[in-house]
């Protein structure tokens, strides 16, 4: 059912519309009844005809002002809270970031030719930009067999196995302190079909000489390492829960290894990472170095 609508005007312009129409009426009946005929009558309807349209084309008109005010004064606002495109400014960051990230996505697919849904890179994983460059690291620059290290499994888990499966060599173990999580990063390994090349082991946290880190039962067999990628545990544990990891796998690192720690952005990761560097054994990779991830090489 339509509603009708009455015109915007002005209470002024109502009431002498109201008056004129009301005198119209009184004239044309006077006149009617004083000559005898309708004549009077029927231009006294054609003259309140001619009124009332002109009434509502005064409040169309008034609404028409009043919409085109609204769009000018909202265009204003958004002139007013736009951010200006310029160089170091959020959105020419945001832009960077999105660049970066469909760059490193593309090349990882074109790199491991992938045909299956892959597990989404970032958040809480690791970023496009790292993934590439450990699956760069593994198809390029390390040995006909490499031994990689990982602490924390998940979607980089999944990335590194395929690589491992495009070289056609190469083992991972990967270290991951919450058992249900560890359950399902072997149920996403079997989906994928890359099950075979890659222990994932469940590994509690416990108390020990470097502090809370992976329990010794779950380190063994853990020598000559190619890659150790720090991805664990969890900064939510504390901000140096990651400190231990090259303390107490370091001496099973190859020379030349690398080692990879991701979240660097984060001052607990930062100074892990100059304390490692500070220890001597290792020097700084910064032509690997990602969004999130620094790297490291061992000398020798």
């Amino acid at each position: 059912m339509l509603n009708p609508k009455w015109p915007s005007v002005s209470r002024r312009v109502v009431v002498a519309a109201l008056a004129a129409l009301l005198l119209l009426g009184v004239v044309g009946v006077v006149l009617a009844v004083v000559t005898g005929s309708w004549g009077p009558l029927i231009i006294g309807a054609v003259v309140d005809a001619v009124i009332l349209l002109a009434v509502f084309e005064r409040g169309a008109s008034n609404e028409r002002r009043a919409l085109a005010a609204s769009i000018a004064e909202f265009g204003a606002a958004a002139d007013e809270s736009e951010t200006p495109y310029a160089p170091g400014t959020s959105l020419d960051l945001l832009r960077r970031d999105l660049q970066r990230d469909l760059s490193a996505t593309l090349s990882l697919h074109a790199a491991l030719d992938v045909e299956r849904r892959m597990p989404a890179p970032g958040g809480w994983a690791a970023t496009p930009d790292t993934l590439a460059m450990l699956v760069g690291l593994l198809l390029d620059r390390l040995g006909d067999a490499p031994v990689v290290v990982e602490c924390g499994s998940g979607t980089s888990t999944v990335w590194l196995a395929s690589a491992l499966r495009a070289a056609g060599r190469g083992r991972l173990i990967s270290l991951e302190h919450d058992a249900e999580w560890a359950a399902l990063s072997r149920t996403r390994l079997l989906d994928h079909g890359l099950a075979d090349l890659v222990d994932v082991r469940h590994a509690p946290l416990e108390a020990g000489p470097e502090g809370l880190w992976y329990a010794e039962s779950s380190l063994g067999g853990l020598e000559r390492i190619d890659l150790l990628f720090v991805d664990g545990p969890p900064g939510f544990l504390g901000e140096h829960a990651r400190r231990p990891a090259y303390p107490v796998l370091g001496a099973a690192l190859s020379p030349g290894g690398f080692v990879v720690l991701d979240d660097v952005d984060r001052p607990g990761e930062t100074a892990i990472f100059a304390e490692w560097l500070a220890g001597g054994e290792l020097v700084e990779a910064p032509e690997y170095a990602t969004d999130r991830a620094r790297v490291a090489r061992r000398i020798g």
